[in-house]
Parts: structure tokens; C-alpha cells; sequence
């Protein structure tokens, strides 16, 4: 039996009751890769279906008999964010009188979720419901293999642009790097191994007189050769590169230059490929040596002129030793004897001897200190000097210079307790440092000179504090610090000189740095050598 609805345009729907015919449409249907539904819309918005095919339970989730019996609750397994698309493409098929299809995912009751495409169109019935009639296919394996098409897509493009990044960063830097290699000050080549330019920078290209790359490659390799003195040289080593494929290097390779200036250079070369597959190329480096070879004559020629200055030192040495050292011995003996035998009660006689003799022993003294400072230090022996005794023996004689107020020195000397030098070097170097100190004490103040030593990698640092009048080092710290320009007197300007202090320390190769502030004190700073 069959039942018809007439529609509107005078057509009917047919419902199949259960007969033979539709028994076998149905398991025609049934072998379709999908699900045929027929449902009627009412006006409320009910849905009661008419016909879902037996295939539905694995698409769908529902079963042909829960559609029958729930009708629109089958739509819930609609997932919610797909509900709104689906129910917004129904209403506008419905107004429009139009087929439409669907793309949404569905979800079972047991959590799977499949992609289904729903094609339907509608029919329109007198007492205003809708008949849709349509299919849904499971669409989720072409889904997945299209959402994988697509992020390969997407993943490709991401590619493409990360290449196009990175040629163009590639393209920049090889930019930044030729610009940076043409500012070096040293000459940088590539060549083949028949002497044809690959590149050249700047430096290179200057030496010969080309301002570009182009200009060097016009010239040729002839260009070059005919202002390299050392050709043959040249030729021999780059055979000999080529054959061992070791790198070869040149020391003072004379190029006459486009000036005509005779310039050196030390010239580096090696072997390497710009492609796997291509040919052996020459990558060279040539380092200027021309004002070294200038300096090293410089330095040739001071070390004869500083080797014949001391060749005349130690001969003024020795005339000191003997030629003026023996005079003085003999006045003071001279100077002895009168004084021994001058009657007592001549009182004028004896100022005048002791003042005779304390003149000659200070040119004694001097002498003594001009041949010590003059003599080489490799003459010298190397002892072991503690710094307790070095003080105690250097600050006797300071004491009376001290005046009324006296000298205080306060020493810590457990940093380092001993050093192996010069001792009577040591000992006028802190002599004179001493002394300097003493005539920067203040007037009316007693004199405090506090000495700290310390062991380092590099030496002995020593540190003199005191609390004298101090020196401006702004106005007068350049003089102060050259030799024979540190003494301090109460007369602003007048500078007397540390008279050995800097020479000694140089001699010992000691370094010495001096801060003073007027009304602070002076801070001494000395770092020695040991010289074992």
C-alpha cells in the first residue's frame, strides 16, 4: 500500500507502507555508503521521521527504530560547535526552497567523532510542514586526509617563507660580511690556480692600484707579477700548494706598490673548493709588515745607541770607583789625622775639621750611590732581605732628620715577610722614599709612615701611608713623578726629587706609583721583583 501527500506543486511524497517493492527498494538502500532519511518538520518544529536506512547506528549513532521513536532528539549527537551551522544552512534551505550540504561532526554516545556530509532538500506540504528527504555520508577519512593536505599546505608555505627569510638574512649577511672583509686592513684574495681573481677586497686591491674587483680582473695576473720582486718565490710555493695541499705562509715578500713604494708583507695561502664539486682555488692573506721592518731598525738602532750609553756608564763608573773615590779617602784620612793631632784648645780648628770631615763623607756617599745607581745590576748579588730589618736599619738615620716631633713607622710585614733582591738597591730605594716622606711632615706633628707588604702572582706590593703635608698632584704630579723631581719642601714649588727612589726601582724593576693630597699625606705604591 502506498500513501501520498499532495504538495503545492500539485506532486505527491509517497510513503511506503510494508510491501514487497519497498522491502527491496530498502535493501538497495541499504548497500548505499550512507544513511537515506526522509523526515517530516512541523510547524512547532517538531521532526517525526518517515524513513532512515538500516546503516545508521555505525554513522550516526542512532539506530533506524530511535530515530522512529525520539525523531528531532537525534540531532543532539550534532556537535554543539558545528549545531549552529547546521540549524542556520536548515533555515536558509527551508526559505529559500533550496538543496543545500553540510559538513559537521557528529558524536557518539561512546565518545567517537566522525565528519559527516548531509545533502538534503525540501518539500512543502499545504498544511505548512516540511518534508526533507536526503543522505549522510561519513566523510571523516577524507577529512583527516584533507585537514593533513592542508596543514602540509599550510606547513609547505611556512617552509617557502622561512626559505625566503633566510635567503634574504643569507643575502644581507653575505652583504655585511664582504663590507666588513673589505675594511680589514689586511689583503684578502681568492685565485684559481692558473692566477685568474676570483675576489679581492679593498686593502688588496689598493696595493696594486685598482679601486675595484673588476679593474684587478682586467688586469690579470700580469698586472700583478710585474711589481712582485720575489716572483720566482711566489711561483715556487704556490706549485708546492698545490701538490701537498698543506698551507703555505711567506714572511717579508717585497711588493713594489702603485706609488712605487717598496712595502713587505707576510703572505698566507691554502687550498679550498668554493663547491664540492668544483675546482681547487688559492685563498690568501697578506699582513703588512713594512712599518714593523721600519720599527725593528728603529729598535735595532736605539738598542746600539742605549748598549754604547751604558758601555760609557760603567767606564764613568769606574773612574767614580777609582778616580774620585780615591781622593776623597785620602782627605778624609787626611782629615783624621789633623783632627788627632789638633791642640785641644783650639776650638776654632776642631769646628772647622769636623765640618771638613762630615762634607767629605757625604761626597763619599754620594760617590757611593752614583756607583751603585751607575753600576749593571747583573754585577749585583741577589740576597735574601727581611723587611723587619730593612726598616729597622733605614729609619736610624731618618730620626734625627726628623726633628723634636719624631718618626713613627708602623709596619705589617706578615703578607710577606722576606724578598730575594739587591740589598743595597732595596735599601736606598726605601731610603729615599723614607726621606722624601720626612720632609712632608707637617710642622709641630709628629710623622706616622705606616708600611704594608702583600704577596701576589706578579710580585711584592708594598704600601707606604704617612700623614705629612702632601703634594698637589694635580699642578705638580707630572713633575713629582720624574726622576730627581719628588723632594717636598714647605716652599710650595720648590722640588728637590726623590733623588733614586724612581731610578732605584727601575733598576730593581719596580714600579712605583705616587698619590698625595695637600694636608692627607702621600700614598706610595711599589710593586717588587723577585729576583731569584
Amino acid at each position: 500500500m502506498y500513501s501520498f501527500v499532495k504538495m503545492p506543486n500539485k506532486k505527491y511524497i509517497q510513503f511506503y507502507s510494508n510491501t514487497k517493492r519497498p522491502r527491496e527498494i530498502a535493501e538497495i538502500v541499504s548497500e548505499l555508503p550512507g544513511i537515506v532519511f526522509q523526515y517530516v518538520a512541523e510547524p512547532n518544529g517538531n521532526i517525526r521521521f518517515t524513513y532512515v536506512s538500516e546503516n545508521a547506528k555505525e554513522i550516526w549513532g542512532f539506530s533506524a527504530e530511535d530515530a522512529y521513536k525520539l525523531g528531532g532528539q537525534v540531532l543532539k549527537n550534532i556537535h554543539p560547535e558545528d549545531m549552529q551551522q547546521y540549524r542556520d544552512a536548515i533555515a536558509r534551505s527551508n526559505k529559500e526552497g533550496i538543496a543545500i550540504s553540510v559538513p559537521f561532526r557528529v558524536q557518539h554516545d561512546d565518545g567517537r567523532l566522525r565528519w559527516v556530509q548531509a545533502n538534503s532538500s525540501p518539500r512543502y506540504l499545504d498544511d505548512g510542514r516540511i518534508v526533507r528527504t536526503g543522505t549522510v555520508i561519513d566523510i571523516t577519512e577524507s577529512k583527516l586526509i584533507y585537514d593533513d593536505i592542508k596543514a602540509s599546505e599550510q606547513d609547505a608555505h611556512v617552509i617557502f617563507r622561512d626559505l625566503d627569510t633566510r635567503n634574504q638574512q643569507l643575502a644581507r649577511t653575505k652583504a655585511n660580511l664582504l663590507e666588513a672583509l673589505d675594511m680589514l686592513p689586511i689583503g684578502l684574495f681568492i685565485k684559481t690556480v692558473g692566477n685568474k681573481f676570483i675576489y679581492a677586497n679593498k686593502f688588496y686591491n689598493a696595493i696594486w692600484g685598482f679601486s675595484s674587483l673588476q679593474q684587478l680582473q682586467q688586469a690579470g695576473w700580469g698586472g700583478v707579477r710585474n711589481n712582485i720582486k720575489d716572483w720566482g718565490q711566489i711561483s715556487e710555493t704556490d706549485n708546492k700548494l698545490v701538490s701537498s695541499g698543506k698551507t703555505a705562509s711567506q714572511t717579508d715578500v717585497s711588493i713594489i706598490d702603485s706609488t712605487g713604494n717598496t712595502r713587505y708583507f707576510d703572505v698566507t695561502k691554502c687550498i679550498f673548493q668554493l663547491s664540492p664539486d668544483g675546482e681547487d682555488e688559492i685563498l690568501g692573506i697578506m699582513f703588512e709588515t713594512t712599518h714593523f721592518r721600519s720599527a725593528d731598525a728603529e729598535r735595532r738602532k736605539y738598542i746600539a745607541d742605549l748598549s754604547e750609553r751604558n758601555l760609557k756608564l760603567e767606564r764613568f763608573s769606574q773612574i767614580i770607583s777609582h778616580n774620585l773615590r780615591a781622593p776623597v779617602t785620602t782627605v778624609m784620612a787626611v782629615t783624621n789625622w789633623m783632627a788627632g793631632n789638633l791642640d785641644p784648645a783650639d776650638d776654632n780648628g776642631r769646628i772647622l775639621l769636623e765640618g771638613l770631615a762630615d762634607a767629605t763623607r757625604k761626597i763619599d756617599d754620594v760617590v757611593r750611590d752614583l756607583n751603585d745607581v751607575l753600576a749593571p745590576v747583573q754585577a749585583q748579588s741577589v740576597e735574601l732581605v727581611r723587611f723587619n730589618d730593612l726598616i729597622e736599619d733605614v729609619q736610624i738615620p731618618l730620626h734625627k732628620e726628623a726633628g723634636p716631633n719624631g718618626l713613627e713607622i708602623i709596619h705589617d710585614f706578615s703578607g710577606a715577610t722576606d724578598i730575594h733582591t739587591v740589598p743595597k738597591y732595596l735599601y736606598n730605594l726605601f731610603h729615599h722614599i723614607l726621606a722624601t716622606t720626612v720632609r712632608q711632615k707637617r710642622q709641630g706633628h709628629k710623622l706616622t709612615v705606616g708600611i704594608k707588604s702583600e704577596r701576589s702572582p706578579e710580585g711584592i706590593d708594598v704600601t707606604l701611608r704617612d700623614n705629612g703635608a702632601g703634594v698637589d698632584m694635580n699642578t705638580y704630579g707630572n713633575l713629582a713623578m720624574e726622576l730627581f723631581q719628588m723632594y717636598h719642601s714647605h716652599k710650595e714649588t720648590d722640588f728637590k726629587g726623590l733623588p733614586a727612589s724612581k731610578k732605584q726601582a727601575s733598576i730593581l724593576r719596580s714600579p712605583i706609583d705616587i698619590n698625595s693630597t695637600p694636608g692627607s699625606g702621600t700614598i706610595i705604591q711599589l710593586r717588587l721583583n723577585d729576583l731569584r
